[in-house]
């Protein structure tokens, strides 16, 4: 999914540029390895239905798997979506649209 490749890469290179080349520690690895196996749709869904003050329940109700919620990256990658959502998921547009409407 294509949405998903650039939140990925758009967090993964916050990453690397903080580890500059440092290896990361094995509980990091595998917290990543396991967010990775996740389906992408999921993944998306999930972030983009994730409340900006809560990594555990999607705005349709859905909850985020434990497995998740106990997943430290996963919660970097709320944290990195949340700061950047409008721009990371497509709302930007809408945003703006919302705020010339208001101030109108």
């Amino acid at each position: 999914m294509v949405e998903m490749e650039i939140i990925l890469g758009s967090f993964l290179s916050t990453i690397v540029a903080r580890h500059a080349g440092r290896v990361h520690d094995e509980s990091e690895l595998a917290d990543l390895d396991a967010l990775l196996r996740e389906f992408d749709n999921d993944l998306y869904h999930w972030l983009v239905n994730v409340p900006a003050k809560s990594s555990l329940r999607g705005n349709d109700g859905d909850v985020v798997p434990d497995r998740l919620t106990r997943n430290a990256i996963w919660s970097r990658l709320v944290q990195h979506v949340t700061a950047s959502r409008p721009a990371v998921t497509g709302q930007e547009t809408v945003i703006s649209a919302a705020v010339s409407q208001q101030g109108a």
